[in-house]
């Protein structure tokens, strides 16, 4: 199928049915995620994929108890790096690692992020945390995977169930598998009439 198919036949799943995801297919999305862009490359996540059946118990109470936690094997917490220097540290590492370091990128980077103060910055990370999270959602669907995202969670008892360092937030999971039953209507988005204004 091709991209405006795969987008037509997603929908926020919120019921898996007993089939696994394989680990391949896994395996696949981690590294769509791991392609996403973002804004100077600063990459200020850190995702957590959950595929344990107790931690997954764990984590339904702190996730609201919603059901698609409830019926996933495979759940990706997305949380943001709230220090800069932590995150840009692993950064700097590796484009100096893979050849891709340029001249003048460290100091483009640490007069503009990196002059941002905490709470800038973890607004900083959530909105380039979107941007992965919707290449997550795009990748699955393009492979018949359904999806269920969610922002609904408490990011201090998630957290706790992981075992997170104090700088790593839980912001938002999605849960993938296959979907238990068909939505039952159609999508419904706004027209290209009034979304868009061409000018």
């Amino acid at each position: 199928m091709d991209f405006i198919e795969a987008l037509n036949w997603r929908f926020a799943c919120k019921e898996f049915s007993s089939k696994t995801v394989p680990q391949e297919d896994v395996e696949h999305l981690m590294e769509a995620v791991r392609l996403a862009p973002s804004s100077y490359n600063v990459q200020p996540w850190h995702i957590v994929v959950v595929q344990d059946a107790s931690l997954l118990k764990e984590l339904l109470p702190v996730s609201y108890n919603q059901p698609q936690v409830q019926t996933t094997s495979c759940l990706f917490v997305f949380c943001a790096n709230t220090s800069f220097e932590n995150a840009f540290e692993k950064v700097l590492e590796s484009v100096k690692a893979d050849g891709t370091y340029s001249e003048g990128y460290e100091e483009a980077v640490r007069s503009t992020i990196g002059k941002y103060d905490e709470h800038k910055f973890f607004e900083y990370a959530q909105r380039q945390l979107y941007i992965s999270l919707g290449i997550l959602l795009s990748a699955a669907a393009l492979r018949k995977i359904d999806a269920g995202p969610m922002e609904g969670l408490d990011p201090q008892g998630v957290a706790k169930v992981l075992g997170l360092l104090v700088h790593i937030v839980p912001f938002a999971s999605v849960a993938i598998g296959y979907r238990k039953e068909d939505p039952g209507r159609k999508k419904s988005r706004l027209s290209k009439d009034v979304m868009f204004e061409m000018r």
